[in-house]
């Protein structure tokens, strides 16, 4: 799902189920499911990999929720930062799966994955730094008057981008300007 590699329907399926209460809650997707009454633990790098992965197949409010999902993690363990895991209820000093002292408190791929699927979502950004190009597939999430993202880099180039009702506007920040193409998003 993350590679967009695999049919729609399988994504849509899998998705379908992991929305299951024996599957995930309001923190994410868990990480091991034993018996109903030991649902171990959420680890929002799964939960991120996930959104990625809706994202790639046009997917876009199913992504948001998953990521809004990982949002509520932020800070169960350090303030400003996603752990590596917790317990299903949001309990950081809770999950103990092998040996809780084997998890960090601090994860930075939880925090690049989350963005990563908020750029893919929000603007299905394609660089292609080689070549000094750009391409953005932007969609709005209904209900947003606007998205804004800013200092995306490409190779040794800035930009930031603005969606709203009225379109999009790209704005040079600094390096070598970019030829950069804005698609509008079709669903399949």
């Amino acid at each position: 799902a993350h590679g967009g590699l695999v049919e729609k329907s399988r994504i849509v399926r899998s998705l379908e189920r992991i929305k299951q209460p024996e599957y995930s809650n309001e923190y994410g997707i868990f990480l091991v499911v034993k018996a109903p009454e030991d649902l171990g633990g959420i680890m929002p790098y799964t939960t991120n990999t996930a959104a990625v992965g809706a994202f790639n197949y046009g997917l876009l409010e199913d992504g948001l929720e998953l990521l809004r999902c990982t949002a509520r993690t932020c800070g169960h363990m350090m303030p400003g930062a996603f752990p590596e895991t917790l317990s299903c209820d949001g309990d950081a000093y809770k999950f103990n799966i092998y040996e809780s002292s084997h998890w960090e408190f601090l994860q930075l791929w939880s925090a690049a994955l989350y963005v990563e699927g908020l750029v893919l979502g929000l603007l299905r950004v394609e660089p292609d730094a080689a070549n000094g190009k750009v391409t953005l597939t932007p969609r709005l999430p209904e209900g947003w008057p606007y998205a804004q993202i800013k200092n995306i880099t490409v190779g040794q180039s800035r930009f930031s981008v603005r969606v709203d009702k009225n379109g999009t506007k790209v704005t040079h920040v600094d390096g070598p300007e970019l030829d950069i193409t804005i698609k509008e998003w079709k669903d399949e």
